[in-house]
């Protein structure tokens, strides 16, 4: 079995580089319904049998333009979801806010819709559900997004799948997994 991990196109949007709370949280609302600079996608080769994919549009664009076949769509396979800890006037740096967010889900912060070990038990299941829906010598193609895809990573390697290394997987790139 082979499972191959695809981050959605790169995404379409301006934004400034310093924004107070509420700017980012609009940012982050308008980043999810952006559209996306489509590109060619090396599958290598590989007859990919299945196709499970993110409900958010980046990633329906994204699987419709790489995989010709049935695409199944799941909440499950979505971006983990962050929001500004704290109300501020105070513009801070884009990437500063995403920091705190990614922090303060690994934490478990109560500011975040969703904890790391929420995350996980989710990728379980999504996992859980695709591999029993698959034979053995299925090849399935997973469309979703770049933290999401660093979770799922380790979760297959934990399940003895050998794979690719990334920290942050590349718009647009196959990471090939397998057992």
């Amino acid at each position: 079995m082979k499972i191959g991990l695809v981050r959605h196109f790169k995404v379409n949007i301006q934004h400034k580089r310093y924004m107070n709370s509420a700017e980012y949280d609009e940012f982050a609302e308008r980043y999810n319904v952006s559209d996306v600079f489509p590109k060619d996608v090396d599958l290598k080769n590989i007859k990919w049998d299945k196709c499970y994919c993110s409900d958010l549009s980046r990633a329906m664009f994204t699987a419709k333009s790489i995989y010709k076949g049935e695409i199944k769509v799941t909440d499950k396979l979505r971006e983990i979801q962050v929001v500004s800890r704290f109300n501020t006037k105070v513009p801070i740096h884009y990437y500063l806010w995403d920091i705190i967010g990614r922090l303060s889900w690994l934490v478990n912060h109560p500011s975040q819709p969703e904890g790391s070990r929420q995350t996980k038990d989710r990728i379980e299941k999504v996992l859980d559900d695709i591999i029993k829906e698959s034979k053995d010598e299925d090849n399935i193609l997973i469309v979703s997004h770049a933290a999401l895809m660093y979770c799922v990573k380790n979760e297959l390697k934990r399940r003895g799948f050998k794979g690719e290394k990334f920290f942050r997987a590349e718009n647009g790139v196959l990471y090939l997994f397998e057992k």
